[in-house]
């Protein structure tokens, strides 16, 4: 508590309590407390009666003394080693910071110089055209016969991420001839909790900590059923009588407005992949959670908020 840190975590281990004890460390010490009692401490203890009464005192003395001084300049250690931890995470979020920012103007230069090319290229309309329609044809032949054959395959990421590239670039060249209209990407968040009070969760890479199951709606899908497909291709888990509490929105360095729809759920069925963890929902603050999950789960609460929104400048907003 002194130093918000956790000195260990049992958490990936079998049988433990919130990550700080578990079944085999427990049993382990145990058993190494019969040895000591019954095997080690009567050796000791004759060892000791031999000694004389004086130079044992004196012995405790020195060495209780040489334990407190150890144990004052170890702690003044771990108070400077986190004001020198605290210093370099600040420099870290400031260059983080600064890097975004310019990384941002980037892409968007990028992005602007990209659809002016398209723009002064009218001969590339007809090819666009085609273009969406064989994303149409592809989203059909997903539905057909071969899923019901193969109810469990999962179409890759390469190709998930081709098709909506695609079509959210022909939703931007649509919309850049109504300057009034505005492109949005439509997304889903799921939290799913059993009856025992845990909450499945994925370990992100990027960012880096834990989340709960995401997932972009395609064209042409319902919001329950995209989050139901999502859950099931993220964690292998079928859930049902998804509740929608409220919504999260944020609008991106190329004016995206990025909608996600907040559902939760605990009817569910099969078994969760090696990808997905039950933890405690009373605890989730103790694991290393990515950026803006905490305020998500004030919407999950459903006692405060409905809808969390960053503006153009990331300010955050609840209502």
């Amino acid at each position: 508590m002194l130093f918000k840190t956790r000195w260990w975590d049992y958490s990936e281990r079998f049988m433990n309590i919130n990550g700080r004890v578990c079944l085999l460390n427990s049993t382990l010490f145990g058993i190494m407390s019969i040895v000591v009692i019954y095997i080690i401490h009567p050796i000791i203890q004759d060892i000791v009666m031999d000694i004389p009464f004086t130079a044992l005192m004196s012995f405790l003395s020195a060495f209780t003394i040489g334990f407190g001084i150890d144990c004052v300049f170890t702690v003044l250690a771990l108070l400077r080693r986190k004001q020198v931890f605290q210093k370099v995470q600040v420099q870290m979020e400031a260059f983080k910071k600064d890097f975004e920012a310019e990384s941002q103007l980037r892409v968007q230069e990028a992005q602007e110089a990209f659809q002016e090319w398209m723009l002064s290229r009218p001969d590339l309309s007809e090819r666009i055209e085609e273009f969406q329609s064989s994303l149409e044809n592809f989203s059909l032949e997903a539905k057909k016969h071969i899923s019901k054959a193969f109810p469990e395959r999962h179409i890759s990421t390469e190709i998930r991420n081709i098709v909506a590239d695609g079509k959210l670039a022909l939703e931007r060249r649509r919309l850049n001839a109504n300057k009034q209209a505005e492109y949005c990407e439509l997304t889903n968040m799921v939290m799913i909790q059993d009856e025992k009070g845990n909450v499945l969760v994925q370990n992100s890479k990027n960012p880096n900590g834990y989340t709960l199951p995401t997932g972009h709606i395609e064209l042409g899908e319902s919001f329950v059923q995209s989050a139901m497909r999502d859950v099931k291709e993220k964690t292998g888990l079928n859930v049902e009588q998804l509740c929608l509490c409220g919504t999260k929105q944020f609008i991106s360095s190329d004016n995206c407005r990025h909608i996600v729809f907040l559902y939760k759920t605990n009817v569910f069925n099969g078994i969760e992949n090696e990808e997905s963890k039950w933890i405690p929902l009373s605890n989730i603050h103790d694991y290393k959670l990515i950026s803006g999950l905490n305020d998500v789960l004030e919407v999950f609460e459903g006692t405060k908020y409905n809808e969390l929104y960053y503006n153009a400048q990331y300010q955050l907003k609840k209502y």
